[in-house]
């Protein structure tokens, strides 16, 4: 919403905008969300898995922000100057069993016990209703209508996602709304315009990440 505010804006105050690809570690919501996924004993992924997760540590993205905003005005070509924050490239499958060994030391069992499953081709949901559902609820010209239903929705996702978690009748993970959207798109980010500008480097794999994460 503010990118699209300054976009739209008269203001000549030039902007540079990062976009960065999949946040994880420390504090990231992602990495939170797949380490409970990855020890679960099912975990329902969009195509199994085998799409493209483009990946970012958070300390990489701190850097690029660092050199950004060091950035010469003089090189600045424009008002708004874009640039995409990426770090790696991996299946949805491979990033789930990296945060599965992130919290071996941690209080889950060790290792990840995940079996990773298809799911619903829907968009969105992980059932034709759903998926109809929670469609709808994106809609962008219904969206000031249905914003309260849509944060009512996600805070439903979120308890039966706990309740399948602490459920002692076989556990199972599924992802549903825009976090299954983001995990269908299949494309490669490579951020080339950020290398070459910023001199930006990506610091952290994926097996770095898992290191981090499991002291």
């Amino acid at each position: 919403l503010v990118e699209t505010l300054i976009r739209e804006s008269a203001s000549q105050i030039e902007f540079i905008v990062l976009q960065p690809t999949i946040v994880l570690g420390s504090g990231g919501n992602w990495s939170k969300v797949l380490a409970e996924a990855a020890h679960s004993e099912v975990v329902k992924l969009s195509n199994c898995g085998a799409t493209t997760c483009n990946f970012v540590h958070v300390k990489d993205v701190a850097q690029a922000i660092e050199r950004a905003v060091n950035i010469p005005s003089q090189e600045i070509s424009g008002r708004i100057t874009d640039f995409l924050v990426t770090g790696g490239m991996a299946t949805w499958k491979e990033v789930l069993t990296i945060h599965g060994r992130m919290t071996a030391n941690s209080s889950f069992q060790k290792g990840i016990k995940a079996r990773v499953e298809g799911t619903y081709p829907g968009k969105y949901g992980n059932s034709v209703l759903q998926n109809l559902i929670i469609g709808t609820l994106y809609t962008p010209i219904l969206s000031a209508l249905t914003h309260p239903l849509l944060k009512f929705v996600k805070r439903r996702i979120e308890q039966s996602k706990l309740t399948s978690k602490n459920s002692p009748a076989g556990i199972q993970y599924s992802f549903q709304g825009l976090s299954k959207a983001i995990q269908q798109v299949d494309h490669q980010v490579v951020g080339d315009k950020a290398k070459v500008s910023m001199s930006y480097r990506p610091t952290f794999s994926l097996s770095e990440i898992a290191a981090e994460r499991s002291l």
